[in-house]
């Protein structure tokens, strides 16, 4: 995100915005001050109340709010500490007044979901094989299941994992690839995977847009969601089908969409050229495995404004909650061509289906309706990971994500796996098969 000493409200408000949402870095944005800072991004980026401050937050609050809080928490993603920035008498006036609408917004009960974010672990460290994981659902106790979707053959791979008091990874272990041998050289694009306990695994692929069920051994059953026929592979752009797969528990629901938008709902793919928002059809299903609705969302816009080597953008994941809410996973991966400042930005929201109105008419493209009838979204967290030449490489290509433990003290801890491309790269980067751990409460 290109940024500049820009004054009034529009200045404020981009740049704000911008870090909220993980688009920009301590190099990107100069520290500004929070004055008309609108209240839902002062909550966004104040580590004051969460505790937990993504990259830049002191910039995009001109270091106001930390001045005052007296903290100075590691910044988790560049390991720089937050200080106290001192300021002139005349903004002291303006910072009250923002303290004290802030006091107020959160008397009213409009607070923000408080996230903790964990560093990312390669797995390589725990003796996990090289994968192309785009998917992971948890089965019971410590085991979980991961899916490729370059493996040789159908099936998953099922892995433990142990977690720290802190909610934290504390190791896993390799347990066995459970891989349908009849489909060795010939198998699915296996993107994504959901458990439903005491029957089986359910897998969706974007090679045939196809969602089977398997059995423990990875074995296909003869049963399979009944997926309508607009998500077929005509509709689809290439390697933009399903991705995303999820089971809610709680209400006996299978949730699934595209990637990015069908053929008939959008005017075209959303690109670095076309950097408009994607309109996706979320799906649920019963446990019939009939379809059941469809709601209509809006993903945010992609920022990348670099000619890149190679770009991937839309939802590779969903999560249900297991109390209507769905955590949705939006993803812009950006590689240039010498691969410097290559980025992936990674943004979680909430909806609530439940709570807002179904698709009535599926056969209306989704380009035709009124903005009001998507799903309203609210920002859970989002960060952003890249590789500099002088500076960070951590570069994680996030594509899978589910629940994990609950912690002592009621949160609720998310998984969220990288897709390395079996650990590609050169002689002075490879890319990493990462986990990582968010707790939210």
């Amino acid at each position: 995100m290109e940024s500049r000493h820009t004054n009034g409200l529009q200045g404020h408000q981009q740049s704000a915005q911008g870090i909220a949402l993980g688009m920009g870095s301590a190099d990107d944005v100069r520290p500004v001050r929070a004055k008309a800072l609108p209240y839902k991004y002062a909550f966004a980026l104040s580590g004051r109340f969460s505790r937990t401050y993504p990259q830049t937050q002191g910039a995009a609050l001109g270091c106001h709010l930390i001045a005052l809080s007296g903290h100075t928490d590691t910044f988790p993603l560049t390991g720089r500490r937050a200080t106290a920035c001192p300021y002139n008498h005349k903004g002291k006036l303006k910072l009250k007044i923002l303290v004290a609408f802030l006091v107020l917004l959160f008397a009213s009960g409009l607070h923000a979901q408080e996230v903790q974010s964990f560093r990312q672990h390669d797995m390589k460290r725990w003796g996990i094989p090289a994968g192309n994981y785009s998917g992971i659902a948890h089965i019971d106790g410590d085991r979980y299941a991961l899916v490729s979707d370059k493996q040789e053959a159908d099936g998953w791979t099922e892995v433990s994992i142990s977690f720290l008091p802190s909610g934290d990874i504390d190791r896993m272990t390799f347990i066995a690839h459970h891989y349908d041998a009849s489909s060795q050289g010939k198998a699915r694009d296996s993107e994504g995977i959901a458990y439903v306990p005491g029957q089986g695994f359910f897998v969706c692929a974007e090679n045939d847009q196809q969602i089977l069920e398997l059995t423990e051994g990875g074995s296909p059953t003869s049963r399979r969601l009944s997926v309508p026929t607009h998500f077929g592979t005509s509709n689809i752009f290439p390697n933009y089908g399903f991705e995303a797969l999820t089971y809610d528990a709680g209400q006996r629901l299978f949730w699934t969409t595209t990637e990015q938008g069908l053929k008939s709902d959008v005017a075209t793919l959303t690109t670095h050229e076309t950097p408009s928002p994607t309109l996706l059809r979320l799906q649920s299903f019963g446990s019939d495995l009939q379809p059941r609705q469809q709601f209509a969302y809006m993903t945010e816009a992609p920022t990348t404004r670099r000619i890149p080597r190679h770009f991937a953008f839309g939802v590779p994941e969903l999560l249900a909650l297991n109390d209507t809410t769905l955590i949705v996973m939006e993803r812009e991966l950006s590689i240039p061509k010498r691969y410097n400042r290559a980025r992936c930005n990674i943004r979680l929201f909430c909806v609530n289906p439940s709570a807002d109105g179904a698709i009535n008419d599926s056969a209306l493209p989704l380009r035709e309706m009124e903005k009001e009838a998507f799903l309203t979204k609210k920002p859970l967290y989002a960060f952003s990971t890249g590789i500099r030449i002088a500076g960070r490489k951590n570069l994680a290509n996030y594509e899978g994500m589910c629940l994990g433990p609950r912690l002592a003290d009621g949160r609720q801890t998310l998984l969220l796996i990288a897709d390395s491309q079996g650990r590609a790269g050169k002689a002075l980067f490879h890319l990493k098969d990462y986990i990582k751990v968010i707790a939210i409460r």
